[in-house]
């Protein structure tokens, strides 16, 4: 697990995002860029560790890769939304698709997704759906 680092902007608060991404550079230029808007990123390498991060902290919301070793994205949103059903709260969660296709949406929001974008992210379209 990477802990988040400072960025340009002072992080405000619940701003802090969970990125959940097996491919080292899709991690990294999330976590700068998401750092310049303002974020505080964690970053997790699998689904079983972002889950693990879940625990420790309150996230404003979480981007996940949905094919992933270990765990994938779907399985760890499924998991934690069982687990917010029994405990209270709810954060956003984004899935993140290699693939795109016209049942991408429908896949995740049955797997509990609250929205999803493909790869590779549009950053523009991401803050969008964090501050929207």
């Amino acid at each position: 697990m990477d802990e988040g680092e400072g960025s340009e902007e002072k992080v405000k608060p619940s701003r802090s995002i969970l990125v959940v991404e097996d491919d080292s550079m899709q991690r990294k230029f999330l976590k700068v860029m998401l750092g310049k808007k303002g974020y505080s990123v964690d970053t997790a390498t699998n689904g079983l560790e972002g889950l693990s991060w879940m625990k420790e902290r309150t996230y404003h919301a979480v981007l996940t890769d949905t094919n992933m070793p270990v765990m994938g994205g779907y399985e760890q949103v499924c998991l934690k939304r069982k687990w917010e059903a029994e405990n209270g709260g709810k954060r956003q969660f984004i899935a993140c698709v290699s693939a795109d296709s016209e049942d991408s949406w429908e896949r995740a929001k049955e797997r509990g997704c609250d929205a999803y974008l493909s790869k590779p992210v549009d950053m523009r379209k991401l803050v969008e759906l964090l501050e929207g």
